[in-house]
């Protein structure tokens, strides 16, 4: 028998833990619901500068994520 550690939520296709989803605010004022990616969790932030980026799912879907901006 094996273990694997769980948040209780069920595992979302075409990722693999950890990921981060934030709230996202556009120059326009809309606030927006994504994936940021190309960034370790644990450095992502309030405020942070990012830029679009798109991702294929594993199912052939291509979605909008957020990345960090280069500086």
């Amino acid at each position: 028998m094996s273990r694997r550690a769980s948040s209780g939520h069920p595992p979302v296709p075409g990722r693999e833990a950890p990921f981060v989803v934030a709230v996202v605010e556009l120059p326009e004022g809309v606030r927006i619901v994504g994936g940021v990616v190309d960034c370790p969790p644990g450095e992502v932030g309030i405020g942070m500068p990012l830029h679009v980026t798109y991702r294929q799912t594993d199912d052939g879907l291509i979605l909008p994520m957020r990345g960090p901006e280069e500086s």
